[in-house]
Parts: structure tokens; sequence; C-alpha cells
């Protein structure tokens, strides 16, 4: 699946946002948006922010390292930059684990870290989760609203709503047009944005070598063809599921949908007929949707995905 000539590579790409926010390339470009974003001062950050090793500490010997996305620091900060191109389930609790292991690597490095301040994660979000679309999150008291401690901060960004603010026509800020360029794909657009800028040419030229690079291109490629299968796939899942679970929810008004695809089936089903009701438990709702896979011959470890069985208890499922 080959580019077209106006198509870049998005520096939400894994290899290519580490390039962007760690290349000396575009110092100016990540000290500004780190600026804007924290109120950090802005020449301060120039002169002594530095990339450190993202890699985490381990708690045991035998667990699998973690990595973040970026990590960096400057006197009295530390600054993890994560990059999140999907959301699901547990992701914001893997996150804060990982500022946890930042600051447990942090108090372990005493001797070097000693005037640590804070410590501040940037999630950069290709979604939308929040209701702005930039939000600032403190360790608060919920009615006085006291922060307990200025040294936990996590900020959310909502590439998808600035998206859609500037294609509305929507006045966006300069840090929110710096943070629409990392979402940017169409090499005609980012010209549009960062024409004039110093500061905005700097990712524009490293996206744009970044994207002329065939180890860069080909690894790209593989994920857009392996996120459209995948797509593909969940789609039809859910087409199916739908399909199913409208059928199911008009006959005995189910109480519980059958997983991502079945939900709005159901709640139509349910208004439109609710009889005796089946039992609430998960198990029989995993394996109607394990049987109506099997009925569309659908990949055995795609079924093992979706409903968590086991492969053992799919076969059973199928005799």
């Amino acid at each position: 699946m080959e580019k077209t000539k106006n198509e870049i590579i998005p520096a939400t790409f894994d290899p290519v946002f580490k390039e962007v926010f760690t290349s000396p390339d575009c110092h100016n470009f990540v000290c500004t948006l780190i600026s804007l974003l924290t109120k950090i001062d802005l020449n301060f950050l120039k002169k002594h922010l530095k990339v450190i090793n993202s890699n985490l500490p381990r708690e045991k010997v035998n667990e699998k390292a973690s990595e973040t996305d970026v990590l960096l620091s400057v006197e009295g900060h530390i600054i993890n930059i994560e990059m999140n191109k999907d959301y699901y389930e547990g992701l914001f609790i893997k996150n804060d684990l990982y500022q946890h292991k930042v600051i447990s690597r942090v108090l372990k490095k005493g001797d070097t870290y000693i005037e640590l301040k804070r410590v501040i994660q940037i999630n950069i979000d290709n979604f939308s989760r929040f209701q702005k679309e930039i939000s600032e999150f403190k360790l608060m008291e919920v009615e006085t609203g006291e922060i307990e401690n200025e040294s936990y901060i996590k900020y959310h960004i909502s590439l998808s709503k600035i998206r859609e603010k500037y294609y509305n026509g929507g006045e966006l800020s300069y840090l929110e047009k710096l943070l629409l360029m990392i979402g940017m794909d169409k090499k005609e657009e980012l010209e549009e944005v960062s024409e004039g800028d110093e500061v905005m040419m700097e990712l524009r030229k490293k996206v744009e070598i970044l994207s002329d690079e065939e180890a860069f291109a080909d690894l790209y490629d593989v994920e857009r063809q392996e996120r459209m299968i995948y797509n593909t796939k969940m789609k039809y899942a859910e087409d199916k599921g739908l399909e199913k679970g409208m059928a199911k929810g008009m006959e005995k008004g189910m109480k519980k949908g059958m997983a991502k695809g079945l939900k709005e089936g159901l709640e139509k089903g349910k208004k439109e007929g609710k009889k005796a009701g089946i039992i609430e438990g998960s198990e029989l709702t995993k394996i109607d949707i394990a049987k109506n896979m099997l009925e569309e011959n659908m990949d055995i470890k795609l079924i093992m995905k979706l409903t968590g069985l086991s492969n053992e208890e799919i076969k059973k499922i199928s005799n």
C-alpha cells in the first residue's frame, strides 16, 4: 500500500513520534510545546531539556522491561510523554503505572535528581475521552479543590477534538496548532499550517524526511495493513453481533449486551419486548457470541480474543 505524493507518515506513528520528541532537529518545537503546556520557562527548557533512557526499572527480576514513549528531564522536572493511538480499558492505568515507575526510578537516583519537584506526564491521545481539547489533572480534594501534591501532574491532549475544531473552521491557539501538526498525514495541510513559522517548520521538515526513508515507510505500511485487517474483522464481528443481538433481544429481552457489537442491538431489542430474560452471567453471553462467530467461520484466535474463552472451550462449543 504505497503512499500518495501528498501523503506523509504522521508523528502519531510511534517510531516517528520518538524521533520528533528526542531529535535535536526538533528541539525548539518540543521545548515550545512543553513550555506552552506546562508554563515552564521556554529559554530554560531550550538550555537544559535533555533526553534520558526511557527503559523503566523492573520491580522483579523476571518482569518484562517497560518502556515509555519519551522520557525527558530538565532541572526540577521529569517529563514523560506518551502517544496513545487507541483507547482501551486499562490504558490510563497502564500510563499511571509508568508514571509511578518514573517516580520510583528518580527516588533511586536521589544523588542525581535530589532537587526533583515534579513528574509530569503528557498524554497525547489520538481519540476523544474528556470534554476539553487539553485537560490538566492533579490530585485534589473533591469539595475544596485543594491540591494534595504538586509533583503529580498529568495532561491529556485530544488530537481528535483539535482536528475537529480545525476542520470546522474554529480558531486554534498556537499550542493547538503545534499539537494539530502531530496528527497530520497530508503534506499540503502541514505546509499550510506551518508556513512562515520557524518552530513549526522543524516538525514539518523532520516528518517529511522520515516519510521518505524506506525503513520508516516499510514499518508504517505494515502497521497500516495490520490495522486495516484488524478493523475489518472487528467491523464484521460488530455487524454480525448487532444482527444477532437484535434477534435475541426481541425474543428474550436480554438484560445484558453480548459485548461491543451486540450492545446497541440488545438495547433496541429490550424496547421491543421484554420477556422472561436469561441468566445474567457473562459465560452464557460469551458462548452465544462464540456460537455466532463459529457459524460465520471466523478465525478461532479472533474468537478467543473477543470472547476470552479458551481454545478447548471453543472446540466444545463447536462440537
